[in-house]
């Protein structure tokens, strides 16, 4: 495993870029979504007759609207209860609905519990289809799985002038493959993964390593990412969806020179409104 954890961080610069990998880093998202965790959502629940709808709808709802980045139970649920009636008849899905909404822990143990106690129907096909679609990403190749153009030119950037921490929800292990195997990972001083928490759990760990808020700068693509920021009063970049590219460049020509001035506060709040306004709904 990565020697680059929290526990064994020191503080090298003033500044911190806390950076997201999968869909910021990592051109992931999408291949994720249309080889694993779509067609194994229409298999699952036999949307088969229904399967260029069903495929459209999925990676509408995780890749192009607001939802981007949720847990795939988040979105599993939104889409079982929009087809609920119309190519769908599941009879306990309440028992979903109230994993998601009240469990408080989303995670493989907690479903698994879930179904001990209820015996449902719908969490035993959840959990069925979540590990089927881990399997299938297990099968993507390094083809399937390379950085946005930029991003190492960029990570080069922060080098010398910042910390550069990886602050990823993905599996430590895909983390440290996919980081390593493209030179990443030698230009980051942390890897940090699930396995560390949540994200704004793992900005939170790094923050009393000496860093000011207004010295640390979280990057990604999806809400969530937005969500860990606000969480811990840090400053946000967000890698625009469809125009994953130009961000990089931006952030490596533009906005990284102005974080490292101390003057990236004025234009917060702007980049926010283009990234709101990238997305459907």
């Amino acid at each position: 495993m990565s020697d680059k954890t929290i526990a064994a961080f020191h503080q090298n610069y003033p500044y911190l870029i806390c950076i997201d990998s999968d869909g910021t880093a990592m051109d992931t998202m999408n291949i994720k979504h249309f080889k694993c965790f779509g067609p194994c959502f229409v298999e699952e629940f036999g949307l088969e007759a229904h399967k260029e709808e069903a495929l459209k709808r999925w990676n509408q709802i995780n890749l192009y609207e607001k939802s981007r980045g949720q847990l795939r139970y988040v979105t599993l649920l939104k889409i079982l209860k929009e087809y609920q009636g119309k190519y769908l008849d599941i009879k306990d899905l309440s028992f979903l609905d109230d994993w998601v909404n009240k469990s408080g822990e989303l995670s493989t143990k907690s479903l698994k519990e879930a179904i001990e106690k209820t015996h449902s129907e719908v969490l035993k096909k959840t959990l069925e289809w979540s590990e089927k679609t881990n399997e299938a990403i297990k099968k993507l190749t390094f083809d399937d799985k390379k950085p946005f153009k930029g991003v190492k030119e960029a990570f080069q950037a922060m080098r010398g002038k910042g910390d550069v921490a990886a602050v990823s929800g993905a599996g430590a292990k895909a983390l440290e493959e996919e980081w390593n195997h493209y030179g990443l990972a030698e230009l980051a001083d942390v890897l940090a993964s699930q396995e560390d928490g949540t994200k704004g759990a793992i900005i939170g760990k790094l923050l009393p390593k000496g860093y000011n808020k207004d010295h640390v700068l979280m990057i990604g693509d999806a809400f969530p990412d937005i969500t860990a920021a606000e969480s811990q009063g840090v400053y946000f970049y967000p890698i625009m969806v469809k125009g994953e590219e130009k961000s990089w460049a931006d952030l490596k020509n533009i906005y990284l020179p102005i974080f490292f001035k101390g003057e990236y506060g004025k234009y917060q709040d702007q980049l926010m409104k283009e990234f709101y306004a990238s997305f459907d709904n």
